[in-house]
């Protein structure tokens, strides 16, 4: 539905009798003590009540003329005209968003020019189409947000669910329509504006440390975790990471919430990150690591697990893959899990126990899966021959200098 700003003009009449409602301009109008009326004027229309020359008895309390007024029941002058303008503007959402969710509050600007201030804002709202928004009640739970400029223009806003329970649905069927009232029970109303939701995009975690390709994990492991919720659907307060034995057992001091430990997830980032440093895991034991959040509902669960295998030591595994390989397809990889961050150098050797190739020397690694790659060359950059070469992994940190031996092959054709 298109966005449309209505500028509502309105007349007020007060009234002896007290009551003031919207009204065209009369321009002639008289009244007499027995309720009848003349309205000579070209301008004054009594519809309904008129018929030819004959004005009909206006007593009954329940009769209001078509522009308006209530006749009086004295010879005393009974108005006075006031113009008063108001109009809606600045809708938030418009009409033309989309919402990814259900919670929202809805806003709009009520702009008075001159005459009587305004006494109430209302609205009434729908998430079944404009059938239902016809039957609505008003609702009066609406609260004032920010006065933009005193005395014309004041912000208006209602928030989704609302005090009746009242919620939008996922589909293009939500549909709200803003009331206001001035002192002078006078009334206006904007267009209808619509209200999509669309369901939102699911939220993944993905484990990538310890890593499935490699397999392996150490005894005091580095969880960390990538989410992607475009959305904003997961409670972060709810991100838990568990640590389970293949058998089912656990240390008991790996079950990580961030409520209790904000510091594992990075809003900047999506990020989850924990380096476990309680009892640690067994060696050769294969264990299954999961991240998983609720979102904000409660009601639905997300998550990503990896089993792996842990590996004591301070470089608790070397793997490098493919093995063989060729050098013209594709270099290998040389995968490693560190149990802390240490100063690495990587070295490759030939059979008769000759360096070949340095490819990290003395260089920082974090804990966790680190990965080097070698695409089978010397120094001098020139392809080995085909046959089996040694990987030596070089790991110093503050309790001294780990090294980790694995062969590999060149084969190419």
């Amino acid at each position: 539905m298109k966005r449309l700003i209505v500028s509502t003009t309105i007349s007020l009449m007060a009234v002896i009798a007290g009551t003031m409602h919207a009204a065209s301009i009369v321009s002639s109008f008289s009244s007499v003590n027995n309720g009848s009326a003349s309205g000579a004027s070209a301008s004054y229309r009594n519809n309904g009540q008129v018929q030819g020359d004959v004005v009909k008895d206006c007593s009954s309390p329940s009769y209001r003329s078509y522009s308006g007024f209530v006749p009086a029941q004295t010879s005393a002058p009974i108005m006075s005209v006031i113009d008063n303008s108001m109009s809606f503007i600045d809708e938030s959402p418009t009409s033309a968003d989309t919402q990814t969710t259900t919670s929202l509050t809805f806003k709009v600007t009520l702009q008075v020019s001159g005459g009587n201030s305004i006494s109430s804002v209302s609205y009434k709202f729908s998430n079944a189409g404009t059938d239902g928004l016809a039957t609505a009640t008003l609702q009066t739970d609406v609260s004032t947000d920010t006065v933009i400029t005193p005395n014309t223009k004041i912000r208006y806003k209602v928030t989704f669910p609302n005090a009746g329970g009242q919620s939008l649905s996922v589909s293009e069927n939500n549909y709200i329509e803003w009331f206001a009232k001035n002192n002078g029970v006078a009334d206006a109303s904007p267009a209808i504006y619509r209200i999509r939701v669309r369901a939102p995009a699911t939220p993944t975690f993905a484990v990538t440390q310890p890593d499935t390709k490699g397999g392996y994990a150490s005894t005091q492991p580095l969880i960390q975790a990538t989410l992607n919720d475009p959305d904003l659907v997961v409670d972060t307060a709810t991100v838990n990471i568990k640590i389970v034995r293949g058998d089912g057992t656990r240390p008991a001091d790996l079950d990580i919430r961030s409520s209790d430990h904000p510091q594992i997830y990075s809003a900047a980032k999506n990020l989850i990150y924990y380096k476990y440093a309680g009892t640690s895991l067994t060696p050769n034991a294969v264990y299954n690591v999961t991240v998983s959040a609720l979102d904000k509902s409660g009601t639905n669960q997300y998550s990503s697990a990896v089993s792996v295998t842990v590996k004591s030591g301070a470089i608790a595994d070397l793997v490098p893959y493919p093995s063989p390989f060729d050098p013209r397809i594709q270099p290998v990889a040389l995968r490693y899990v560190l149990d802390k961050k240490c100063s690495v150098s990587v070295n490759i050797y030939d059979m008769s126990g000759r360096v070949v190739r340095n490819i990290v020397n003395k260089e920082s690694r974090d804990p966790g899966v680190n990965e080097e790659t070698w695409a089978g060359a010397n120094y001098s950059g020139d392809t080995l021959a085909n046959g089996v070469y040694f990987c030596e992994i070089v790991a110093r940190d503050e309790d001294g200098e780990h090294r980790r031996y694995s062969s590999l092959a060149i084969f190419g054709k």
